[in-house]
């Protein structure tokens, strides 16, 4: 096992503990709890705990997911003030931010620049956990990022090390690149608590703010970063994380923009973002994620600005066999699903994909080869993770049927 030394240990709360006498009384309490039941890495645990705790759970990035944690590391990150996190989930509605142009003062209507949500929020509480990537994609985004908001917080020389807190997500259309971002801000914002005293997620759709006002672009790019650093950022105990979704619509290549009618639109545009960028760099509580489906696009000036470049692909077979594992254990609690009564392997929990490939049950009538086949041919149809979050729907809705057998939901994926 990989060491335990970036493990952090999350206890949510139903309401804040305001002294450090009731957080040593949690965690003499957790004593005993962790002493005797298995926890696995990134996995919630929320039975049996003391008052106010909704739940904890031990999470090592360097670790695999799911994998069995000792109690030796489970112990050692309990007792030390260092790995641990206290918080509670924040429920407000995220806040609208409207911009006003000049063109728009006349009028009823106002532009949305972002939205804005206090971190950790209940709606993001499951997100990174069901995200489901490669162990490499999910260890290096927070690896990189600790070690980027590490450099800033020591105020090392720009002119030795650059780095802008800027990482790109980069892949086809459905990938889960945005609820990766988000997953990984509600993430980081647990783990810099004791640095930090809140955080904010600043979402900006590109898109669908600069489709308005296009050749307003380069103003209203220096809007919002004004109004985000000078309103969030110059709050030294705030950490935000600033999303810029489809950056492609604002970082679009100048070779690339020679083609279209307004070129010098485009141009303004990518200068004003680059140059808020530059800005921004003063501010080492700020962290931009940018996502795009089309890296090609972007201009080399945005691109050399990026500290961390990761493409996020269509899941692989393992990953496909586990969202389904995911859906059909959902679908059981709910009594959508239901094993076969005249089958020789009813009962029999689902085994994990390498079990399978190990042991050779493809081909078999056992639910778990049935879905390791189903993983395979899907993922050679090159499927995407958003589209594969829908397929229950399929098998329900052409039997007209109000519960299916496992074995018959498989076939009709």
């Amino acid at each position: 096992m990989k060491s335990s030394h970036s493990m952090i240990l999350e206890i949510c709360l139903d309401k804040k503990i305001r002294s450090q006498d009731k957080e040593e009384e949690v965690i003499k309490a957790l004593e005993e709890l962790v002493a005797s039941n298995p926890f696995l890495n990134g996995v919630k645990y929320s039975g049996n705990l003391p008052e106010n705790v909704v739940y904890i759970r031990f999470y090592g990035p360097s670790i695999e997911e799911r994998e069995e944690l000792e109690e030796k590391d489970l112990l050692d990150t309990l007792h030390n003030e260092k790995y641990r996190r206290f918080f509670t989930l924040k429920n407000m509605e995220p806040i609208e931010e409207p911009l006003l142009l000049e063109e728009e003062k006349d009028t009823l209507s106002t532009s949305i620049g972002f939205t804005q949500t206090e971190l950790p929020h209940l709606s993001l509480d499951n997100t990174w956990d069901n995200l489901i990537f490669p162990c490499e994609i999910k260890k290096s985004i927070i690896g990189y990022a600790s070690t980027l908001l590490k450099f800033s917080s020591l105020s090392i020389s720009d002119d030795i090390i650059s780095t802008n807190r800027f990482i790109l997500l980069h892949g086809p259309p459905g990938t889960g690149k945005t609820s990766l971002a988000k997953g990984f801000a509600q993430k980081m914002s647990i783990r810099l608590n004791t640095t930090y005293k809140s955080s904010v997620l600043i979402e900006i759709n590109c898109h669908s703010l600069f489709s308005k006002w296009f050749s307003q672009s380069a103003k209203l790019v220096s809007l919002l970063f004004d109004k985000i650093l000078n309103t969030y950022a110059i709050n030294k105990n705030m950490m935000v994380f600033v999303l810029v979704d489809e950056i492609e619509s604002i970082g679009l290549s100048r070779e690339k923009s020679m083609g279209k009618n307004d070129p010098g639109d485009v141009v303004r545009v990518l200068n004003s973002l680059l140059t808020q960028l530059d800005k921004a760099k003063k501010f080492p509580n700020v962290m931009f994620i940018g996502t795009s489906n089309m890296d090609n696009l972007l201009d080399e000036a945005l691109a050399d600005r990026v500290d961390l470049d990761i493409h996020i692909p269509n899941p692989s077979a393992n990953a496909i066999y586990v969202i389904l594992k995911g859906i059909i254990e959902e679908l059981l609690e709910k009594k959508l699903l239901f094993d076969d009564p005249n089958s020789n392997f009813k009962n029999l929990p689902f085994l994990e994909f390498s079990d399978v490939q190990s042991f050779g049950l493809g081909k078999t009538l056992m639910a778990s080869g049935l879905l390791y086949d189903k993983a395979n041919s899907l993922q050679k149809e090159n499927i995407s993770a958003r589209k594969l979050r829908k397929v229950a729907l399929k098998p329900f809705s052409e039997t007209f049927s109000d519960t299916l057998i496992i074995n018959d939901f498989i076939k009709l994926i």
